[in-house]
């Protein structure tokens, strides 16, 4: 989610529904912009602005957001569910919570990535999914996607690989991680981690996994580290 400061905008009447006052500037919500991703602001927005992603909650803050005490067992809890805050409003069981969370990974990739970009080969689009949940925190080149899914009878390039992958990242769906060379300071040509935005999101889809427990903190590791 991205929320946008715009001082050129303040008192302009085409803005409503403020949600934020401070000084000079205000945070709004406006239709037609509702609809941007984070890469479309420069180019719809003239005047200053400030971009703000908001993430999904941390652990702490989920902790606050459910009234609960740090325990192992909530640990797990957020492991399993992530930290989307409308989860305060549900039971925090498996059929209720993935219920939630399905119908929002289905609006993220209906809304911000297939009708956006008029995506046409979406079995693609959700076998790729998959497999970056099946592969959470695993280094890998598109070429490798690309042979993976045509073992598995869906053929595309690598090059569309990437494509689809940045839709991905720009629908905030997951986080792309390149390699780093810290002795020679550079960034490798090929092979990268991509870790998902919300761990709730990724368990629902892939399914929930002890043997998967390794890969669930390494992604939330660097969700930390990433704010």
């Amino acid at each position: 989610m991205t929320f946008i400061i715009n001082q050129y905008y303040v008192n302009s009447k085409n803005y409503y529904s403020p949600t934020v006052f401070r000084s000079r500037f205000a945070i709004y919500r406006k239709k037609p912009y509702a609809e941007l991703l984070s890469g479309d602001i420069a180019g719809k927005l003239s005047g200053r602005f400030i971009e703000i992603s908001v993430y999904s909650l941390t652990y702490n803050e989920f902790l606050r957001f459910q009234n609960l005490g740090d325990s192992q067992d909530t640990l797990l809890k957020y492991l399993k569910y992530g930290g989307l805050p409308y989860l305060k409003h549900l039971p925090l069981e498996d059929e209720i919570v993935f219920e939630y969370l399905k119908n929002i990974y289905s609006t993220i990739v209906f809304r911000d990535i297939i009708n956006r970009y008029s995506i046409r080969n979406t079995l693609f689009l959700e076998q790729l999914v998959f497999f970056l949940a099946s592969n959470t925190g695993s280094l890998f080149s598109a070429k490798k996607i690309s042979d993976f899914l045509k073992s598995q009878q869906v053929n595309m390039a690598p090059n569309q690989v990437q494509v689809y992958i940045k839709h991905l990242i720009n629908a905030f769906l997951i986080h792309q991680v390149k390699r780093y060379d810290i002795e020679g300071k550079r960034l490798f040509e090929i092979g990268e981690k991509y870790y998902f935005e919300n761990l709730g999101i990724r368990n629902a889809l892939w399914g929930y996994r002890l043997q998967d427990m390794g890969k669930l903190m390494e992604n939330i590791v660097h969700n930390v580290s990433a704010l």
